[in-house]
């Protein structure tokens, strides 16, 4: 593993690297526009040009129209778009041409050039009952939080126009808004059909911004008057995803995925990820063609998608999914960690579609950490900040590795990300030693994963018996809290981590299978001894859960991939009260519930009982309140998501 890991690492070249950052960054990339399609066309000429076969794959995009569990949205392009205080003075606010972002990205046409509107400033919150007799009709609203809390209220129900804001997403110990001064937030609406109020918005800066409200409040009660126009579109059109295949000897593959979209520059996000996954592609490809790494047993693939669109779009074609043995998401890599950027972090894999990918990621970061002497050479460290976590959601892995679509993938990412969804994520962000270390982490990953040798699996097999105490002791730490019995937790862990082990023999056949077979019960053995040694210090000898009122019905879902919008399946006002009721009396519960209904529906497969579902909820998902967990498959079952079986209908 060392000698293939140290051949990969040699042949990454950080100005190709940065050459596509730099390239691709130029396009305004919104997914399902011009500026994608242009950034999908070049990909696929740089691919070509280096030999690799590569296709565009297209896909309809217009309202009423899903994939999988996502809804669609019409294709949107902005030729021009500006607004310019013309009273009392005359100032560009924001103008398209100078930085897309500046505009709502599909925002609707208007033209307000001859017909200056009142700019409203709005700065007691979003509550409507501050504004009471206030009059907006016909009018622009100034926001300085997230403009979604004054959508239904001050534009639909209330009559203005248009919004401008200079909100910036502050992060304790990460970002101040003094730090994004100058800086505009990507910002957009999500049009899931056709918009009745037709609104249009712009972005400014928050040193615009507090010129902006100074002058709203010296002026008052007379209002500041801004010249707007907007030239867009919004039309039935496509979106594409960008995928290459090096071809192996059989029909299974290796993905690595990463989202091409975003609006102009993004060039950490994610545009690292576009161009670590394509030079870990070139560089296979020129290590394999001239015999510098044997030939591939699975082919690679790399897919380049809007994200999450492009990779539920993939996947809705069942049999795209059940080639992929396994994968890799690339998200946020390049950041330079002086300017604040977090550590490159390799999350895991849920305990729900057991894997042993995540631990042999590990094994290849830990050899690409080892950078530079330390201050003895008996020991080598990293120049950068690494870290390996458990799972973690938000972007395209939470899709892969959900148990219905069966790719176990880790996440290569960085958080937190100093300039994320903001115009000063360009390149001066990145860091070129950064990329090099993320490109041939992903490219050795995939490799390995691709030609796994049972010397290999033996190294994984290790890895993973020597994290096993540590998973235990944090695992029993957990329980504690979260109120569940501490040796059934350990329990499940251990289980989990068996059945990841077992992964292992899936990727052999014949007499290597029965080898691999033999070193995973050597493996298994040490686990339970552990598990034995560590419950008898930690555990509580209770095994068993209480049953809570109705948790023992068996939740079955009845839909394929996750879901990420419930609004689409409430199509009924009983459904509509009962999304309203969770929303607002069971979600805010839990300390981070996406997460929690993730794992809800991840365990929800039609064996475990609601009890089961929440206890191993609870436990991948700290804080995971068991009222909101239980109404949250209620409210699944009433939109017709989930079927609530009882126990004598469960399929064993």
């Amino acid at each position: 593993m060392r000698q293939t890991i140290e051949t990969i690492q040699n042949e990454i070249s950080q100005e190709r690297l940065l050459s596509v950052i730099s390239r691709l960054s130029a396009y305004h990339r919104m997914q399902a526009s011009r500026g994608y399609r242009a950034a999908a066309d070049a990909c696929i000429d740089l691919l070509k040009s280096s030999g690799i076969d590569a296709e565009l794959l297209e896909y309809p995009a217009d309202y009423g129209l899903t994939t999988m569990t996502q809804e669609l949205f019409q294709a949107w392009d902005c030729n021009a778009a500006w607004c310019r205080l013309v009273a009392p003075h005359d100032e560009m606010l924001a103008d398209y041409s100078a930085q897309p972002i500046a505009v709502f990205q599909k925002s609707y046409p208007c033209d307000y050039r001859d017909r200056p509107l009142d700019i409203v400033l709005l700065d007691k919150g979003s509550d409507p009952a501050a504004y009471e007799g206030l009059d907006l009709a016909g009018k622009i609203i100034f926001v300085r939080n997230d403009f979604n809390a004054y959508l239904d209220w001050a534009v639909r129900k209330g009559g203005a126009v248009g919004i401008i804001s200079d909100y910036v997403v502050a992060a304790e110990g990460v970002r101040s808004r003094h730090e994004m001064w100058k800086v505009r937030k990507y910002t957009t609406f999500w049009w899931m059909h056709d918009e009745p109020s037709r609104p249009f918005g712009f972005v400014i800066t928050p040193e615009q911004g507090e010129r902006l409200a100074a002058l709203c409040r010296r002026m008052a009660p007379a209002c500041p008057k801004a010249a707007c126009y907007v030239d867009a579109a919004f039309a039935p059109g496509t979106f594409e995803n960008v995928s290459a295949l090096l071809p192996g000897e059989s029909g299974e593959e290796i993905l690595l995925l990463a989202h091409l979209c975003h609006p102009s520059p993004s060039a950490n996000d994610n545009l690292s990820g576009v161009s670590a996954a394509m030079e870990a592609v070139k560089v296979l490809h020129d290590l394999i063609e001239r015999g510098a790494l044997p030939p591939l047993k699975r082919g690679i693939r790399l897919l380049l998608v809007p994200e999450y669109l492009g990779t539920f779009a993939y996947l809705d074609t069942p049999e795209n999914a059940e080639r992929i043995k396994g994968g890799l998401n690339l998200d946020m890599v390049g950041g330079k960690q002086e300017l604040g950027y977090g550590p490159l972090t390799l999350s895991g894999v849920p305990d729900a579609l057991p894997s042993f990918v995540h631990a042999l990621g590990e094994l290849v970061l830990r050899q690409i950490n080892d950078e530079v002497p330390g201050f003895s050479p008996s020991y080598r460290l990293p120049r950068y900040n690494t870290v390996s976590c458990g799972f973690v959601s938000g972007s395209d892995n939470f899709i892969l590795s959900d148990p219905t679509i069966g790719i176990p993938s880790p996440m290569l990412s960085q958080w937190p990300d100093k300039f994320y969804h903001t115009s000063g994520d360009d390149i001066t962000v990145i860091s070129p030693g950064l990329m090099r270390k993320s490109a041939a982490t992903a490219a050795a990953y995939a490799y390995l994963l691709a030609t796994l040798s049972l010397q290999n699996a033996e190294e994984i097999a290790r890895q993973m018996v020597v994290r096993l105490p540590q998973e235990l002791t944090e695992c029993a730490m957990a329980a504690r809290r979260e109120g569940v019995p501490v040796s059934y937790a350990m329990i499940k862990s251990t289980q989990a981590a068996i059945a990841c082990l077992r992964s292992l023999e899936g990727y052999f056949i014949g007499d290597e299978q029965r080898q691999c077979q033999t070193l995973c019960n050597r493996a298994e053995n040490a686990m339970r001894g552990i598990l034995a040694a560590v419950e008898e210090y930690c555990g509580d000898g209770a095994v068993k859960l209480p049953e809570s009122r109705g948790m023992g019905k068996i939740p079955q879902r009845l839909y394929r991939g996750p879901l990420n919008v419930l609004d689409g399946y409430a199509d009924s006002e009983e459904k509509r009260e009962a999304l309203r009721h969770y929303r607002k009396e069971l979600r805010p519960k839990m300390s981070d519930a996406a997460l929690a209904e993730l794992f809800c529906q991840y365990y929800a497969d039609g064996h475990r009982t609601a009890a089961g579902v929440v206890a191993l909820t609870r436990l991948a998902c700290e804080g995971g309140e068991e009222e909101a967990l239980l109404g949250y498959l209620d409210m699944l079952a009433m939109l017709g998501l989930v079927e609530m079986k009882s126990l004598e209908d469960r399929n064993d």
